[in-house]
């Protein structure tokens, strides 16, 4: 019996007449029968359909018919050395019928002599002996075992382990022990191995054959590290290698409990994430303590045993430095789903397999697990929705398998499985030679099955012989294909030769031939170049280009003039180059020739992240207001910034991109420039952007120049503490000496709310979008002023509220358009949209849309200006849009439209007292922005030391610097120009008697 994740295990005896009384505790607990015996086959299905479910006072009459086995086995397992008999050793014997096909696993544990005896079918396999419970012995195989005759005597030796390494696991710190800690000792040829864990007093002890290891322990999933002795020798003896585990910076700890009962669970998962990632189950009283290192997490609670109600409980912005947090006790509900998802697994001979059953929902890519019982059965709640399920085998030589479109409506779906024993009844075989046809010798070759649902497996592998031949027996498909691939590595050339061919059907008893040809990579083309920023060269920075053709990679990295070069094969190729906040890619093709390919990059962007008001972005230098963490090294993307974050600090991020568009026409040229330009975008003007901050406001000011249009913006972005909106003045000016007709502009904002929910980015195309047409009133004149909102929302629910965004354009240009396009659609029909005076329908069928309010069309002269207010709003119906709006253009009415914009040529507000700002990103790599304000004029140095207080760089050494908020990047470089190393560093602000100092992290 099951009651959440504890076992509830009640078990009987037989009397003489086969009758049996067991008592079962009632209750809505999930029950199964179990009905052994050594001479029958093991019964788990016909006494009684599991799971079934009692309540107090029940009675359950059940009969059970067990099948004996046809054939024993039996023997007596002993020491090799002394003869000995070996107690509590685990026995398996696993057959598989020679003409029935029927295959049989059984196990037994030796008795005080020594002896076993298993029950089996007629067939060959393999006989094995394990000590699981002392491990002092060899585990013991005696492969091409036949039972051939009703009772088959076979005796097991087992060899002793020469000597054993034991010792004790303890905090360096405290000195308490530390349990459940893995422990594993390694020889130095990495032929002899070891392992074991700490029990509840720190101890451990490992068998261990003779020679020297290195002794490792940890418990990473608590921050406990791994920690080594070397040197540690074993000579048919018992070695002693204590190992002290440095502590995790801190804990976060608290109790789960019923919310209905007040009781205790067991058995809960948590799991912190954030820069790292920790675990930690709850013990019998509800409690946990997990070790992490500092930083912030989210914390979330998960229940494996789908018992309790965990979907959507996590903790956001937990954080920990050198102490520890606890939570507020956790009370979970018994679960309720609308649904289940019902089968059973079982192979081809009909033998049930043990497996996980993933039931994963295709719209919000959820998802949830369970696992098959001794049936082969399951049952897994969910709920309303179309799942893709997955079955993944825990038994090794068994296939995964795939079911899509599954849709649970307030109903139980059956889902079966058959998950096919692996059994080599077919051949694969070649011969792989180089260009001249001369055989390769030592040639890898991999062999893998591939279903047309998703489905993998099985995987075999060969090497070639001296005549480049391989034969590889492979298993036969009516419903897989096999890729067959060829892989060599030359040690003289360092290359990796690789050939392939796909889609080869193989069927059960084919001999099916795939003749490969590798060879070394010609060399016939050159790609090279200079790598500048703003024309000065840049050295260090990686090039790297992709063959489409042969989907390899070259590479090279730029001189201290700039320049690089690489020797390429012929193609075509995708050359790239990325460089902080920017990316470069070229596509080139080269056939026997030079080509020459030159990057020249902006300078890297300085990124000002919102401290203030409850809807916040991080805004850069270049026109955006986003920063993603493109280049940490992790399976999804990771926002480094407040991208829409709301509320403020929660985690809960809405907005992918975003950023200003322009377009206009330049006679017969249509120009397409913002972040929609393909000419480099915009880029800082003479002094980027700046930030003030006073009491509950921020404003931050930026001034960039598009590439492209050659239209200047001076922007100025106001966010208030408890404010659910962001206002955005912007001035536009047209600096060229022609006329650029036609020019349309407006915020283009890739929102994507189905990807927020708990903070996880998951990339599901689950956004709705439209738009509402409101009036406002001009609080100066009483006058009515049209304004349109562009809004989205989640198409399931799962993410609430809404954000959207209104643009208020100077009255003779009017109330702008609403676009909304799909993400997917191709360049000329989005280029069709934005010049389009007609509003998009509201979408009803979810995707993963963007919406872009573009401005009626203007002709702008040389020194000709537009000026314009976006607010950009989060909010719970669509309702509260309007009273955003009123308020907002109240504010900018009575300050004066083109006063309003205009003023991002003057400081706003000047900060009241010193402050040196934590780093943003921070980790980073390459570059990060450091933020510092100053009340008055003062001489200013700011540098950056190493942990042991040498001076790496001075960024900032200014005599007389003008008060207010200012910023400087850090490139990760020494005074000298070279990279520093990956590590942690000290920032220091000096201005008169103001010190202050924060740490940064540098990655590589």
């Amino acid at each position: 019996m099951w009651k959440g994740n504890e076992s509830l295990f009640s078990y009987t005896m037989t009397n003489a007449d086969g009758e049996f009384t067991l008592p079962l505790q009632g209750g809505n607990l999930y029950n199964s029968v179990f009905v052994d015996h050594p001479d029958y086959k093991s019964d788990w299905v016909g006494c009684i359909d599991n799971p079934f479910y009692v309540q107090s006072g029940d009675e359950m009459e059940v009969a059970c018919e067990l099948t004996p086995w046809p054939a024993f086995v039996e023997g007596r397992v002993t020491d090799s050395k002394t003869g000995n008999p070996l107690p509590d050793i685990e026995v398996d014997i696993s057959v598989t019928g020679t003409e029935s096909g029927e295959y049989a696993w059984n196990m037994a544990w030796t008795d005080y002599d020594g002896y076993y005896r298993l029950g089996s079918i007629y067939g060959e396999g393999s006989l094995w002996a394990y000590d699981w419970e002392h491990r002092e012995h060899q585990n013991a195989e005696i492969p091409s075992f036949v039972v051939a005759q009703p009772l088959t005597a076979q005796d097991i030796e087992m060899a002793p382990y020469d000597g054993a390494i034991t010792g004790a696991i303890t905090d360096s710190e405290t000195g308490n022990p530390i349990s459940v800690a893995w422990v594993n000792a390694q020889s130095d040829d990495y032929q002899n191995y070891g392992w074991g864990q700490s029990d509840g007093d720190g101890n451990y002890t490992i068998s261990v054959m003779n020679g020297t290891y290195q002794v490792c322990a940890d418990k990473w999933n608590e921050a406990y590290y791994t920690s080594c002795i070397e040197n540690v020798t074993v000579s048919n003896n018992t070695v002693t290698a204590d190992i002290a585990l440095d502590p995790p910076d801190g804990f976060i700890n608290g109790y789960v409990k019923n919310a209905d009962t007040d009781e205790p669970i067991a058995g809960i998962s948590l799991q912190a994430s954030g820069d790292y990632w920790f675990n930690v189950d709850t013990d019998a009283d509800g409690f946990f303590k997990m070790g992490v290192n500092n930083g912030t997490y989210q914390v979330c609670i998960y229940d494996w045993t789908n018992t309790y109600q965990t979907d959507n409980i996590c903790f956001h912005n937990i954080s920990v430095s050198d102490d520890t947090y606890t939570l507020a006790t956790i009370y979970l509900s018994p679960a309720s789903w609308d649904g289940a998802i019902t089968g059973s697994v079982a192979d081809q001979y009909g033998n049930a397999v043990m497996a996980s059953i993933q039931a994963v929902d295709t719209l919000s890519w959820n998802y949830r697990y369970t696992q098959t019982d001794g049936n082969g059965e399951y049952l897994l709640p969910v709920d309303n929705g179309e799942y893709v399920v997955q079955e993944y085998p825990y038994q090794y030589g068994y296939l995964m398998n795939v079911e899509m479109g599954v849709e649970v409506n307030s109903d139980t779906v059956t889902v079966d499985f058959l998950s096919q024993v692996i059994e080599r009844d077919a051949v694969l075989k070649g011969t792989v030679t180089d260009g001249s046809s001369n055989p390769m010798e030592g040639v890898y070759i991999n062999v893998n099955a591939m279903g047309g649902r998703f489905e993998w497996g099985p995987y075999f592998w060969g090497e070639t012989d001296a005549d480049g031949h391989y034969e590889i027996d492979v298993m036969g498909f009516d419903d897989r294909y096999y890729w067959v691939y060829a892989n060599y590595y030359n040690n003289e050339t360092y290359e990796s030769w690789t050939s392939g061919q796909d889609s080869v059907s193989v069927q059960s008893s084919d001999t099916v031939e795939v003749n490969l040809q590798i060879g070394p990579i010609v060399y016939s083309s050159n790609i090279s170049g200079y790598v500048t920023m703003e024309g000065e060269p840049l050295e260090w920075v990686y090039v790297e280009a992709w063959n489409r053709q042969l989907e390899s990679y070259f590479s090279s990295s730029s001189d201290a003039e700039g320049s690089y070069s690489m020797e390429v094969p012929n193609g075509d190729y995708d050359v790239c180059v990325w460089m902080s906040d920017q990316e470069e890619c070229r596509g080139i093709s080269v056939w026997d020739e030079s080509v020459t390919v030159n990057f020249d990059f902006a300078p890297p962007g300085i990124f000002v992240p919102n401290l203030h008001g409850n809807f916040r972005f991080t805004w850069n230098s270049h026109g955006e207001m986003t920063l993603w963490d493109w280049l940490e090294d992790t399976d999804e993307d990771i926002p480094s910034g407040s991208n829409g974050e709301w509320p403020a600090e929660s985690g809960t991020h809405y907005l992918s991109d975003g950023g200003l568009f322009v377009m206009g026409h330049d006679g017969e040229d249509m120009l397409l420039g913002g972040i929609g330009g393909e000419e480099g975008g915009w880029r800082p003007g003479s002094w980027g952007i700046t930030v003030h901050a006073e009491d509950d406001f921020e404003f931050v000011s930026r001034y960039m120049i598009d590439q492209t249009t050659g239209l200047s913006a001076k922007e100025i972005i106001a966010t208030k503490d408890g404010e659910d909106m962001v206002l955005i003045g912007t001035n536009l000016k047209h600096d060229g000496p022609d006329s650029l007709k036609s020019v349309r502009v407006g915020y283009g904002l890739d929102w994507d709310v189905a990807y927020s929910k708990d903070g996880d980015l998951l990339y599901t195309d689950d956004d709705l979008s439209g738009s509402l047409s409101i009036n406002l009133i001009d609080p100066i004149y009483a006058s009515t002023i049209p304004v349109k909102v562009s809004y989205m929302y989640d198409a399931d629910g799962s993410s609430p509220g809404y954000v959207g965004a209104a643009t208020v354009f100077e009255t003779e240009i009017g109330a702008g358009t609403h676009l909304s396009f799909d993400l997917d659609e191709d360049d000329d029909e989005f280029v069709e949209r934005l010049q389009s005076d007609t509003d998009s329908p509201d979408e009803t069928d979810p995707s993963d849309y963007a919406v872009i309010q573009m401005s009626g069309a203007v002709d702008l002269g040389p020194g000709d200006e537009m000026n314009f207010i976006t607010v950009l709003m989060a909010a719970d119906n669509t309702e509260d849009f309007q009273t955003m709006l009123q308020s907002s253009l109240t504010y900018v009415a009575l300050a004066g439209l083109g006063e309003f914009s205009a003023a991002v040529d003057e400081p706003v507000l000047l900060p009241e007292e010193y402050a040196l700002h934590q780093n943003h990103p921070n980790p980073f790599n390459p570059v990060t922005t450091i933020r510092y304000d100053l009340p008055q004029a003062g001489d200013v140095k700011l540098t950056i030391y190493d942990m042991l207080g040498r001076e790496m760089k001075v960024l900032v050494s200014q005599q007389g610097m003008s008060p207010g908020s200012h910023t400087v990047v850090w490139d990760g470089t020494d005074r000298l120009g070279q990279p520093a190393a990956a590590g942690v560093y000290i920032y220091q602000l000096k201005s008169g008697d103001f010190i202050n100092t924060k740490k940064l992290v540098l990655l590589k």
